[in-house]
């Protein structure tokens, strides 16, 4: 009787039959998974990236501390971190007008892009005329 493999490629005499094909590319998977090689590709992640596979869009974002600074930077600061912002002003006294005196949520706090960052700018305080003194 012939060899049974006579005429076959090598590959298929190799492996012999389909399932035999299936289960070593399986296991070059496993190992090359195992090995950290391809875990990001099917999207496992190596804690060093986000979920998402390490785009350019961030899955939470950490809303800066921006009471005390001139509201203009601290709006281009929140918008660099794709926050949005609303300002509300308020008359305290206790930082200079035109700067932020308070923040909701407060800096530290970890958001999700695009939520909204209330800001309370401090007031310019009235100039006394006649008419109020």
């Amino acid at each position: 009787m012939a060899n049974q493999t006579e005429g076959k490629s090598g590959v298929v005499a190799f492996f012999g039959t389909l399932p035999g094909i299936i289960t070593a590319v399986a296991t070059l998977i496993t190992a090359l998974v195992a090995a950290g090689l391809i875990g990001n590709a099917i999207g496992e992640s190596d804690g060093d990236q986000p979920p998402n596979g390490g785009g350019d869009i961030p899955v939470t974002v950490e809303v800066p501390d921006v009471v005390g600074w001139f509201i203009n930077d601290a709006t281009a600061e929140l918008e660099g971190r794709d926050l949005f912002w609303v300002v509300q002003e308020i008359a305290t006294g206790e930082v200079e007008p035109g700067h932020v005196q308070s923040q909701d949520p407060p800096g530290g706090s970890i958001v999700e892009p695009g939520t909204e960052i209330v800001l309370w700018e401090e007031a310019s305080p009235l100039e006394e005329t006649a008419d109020t003194l």
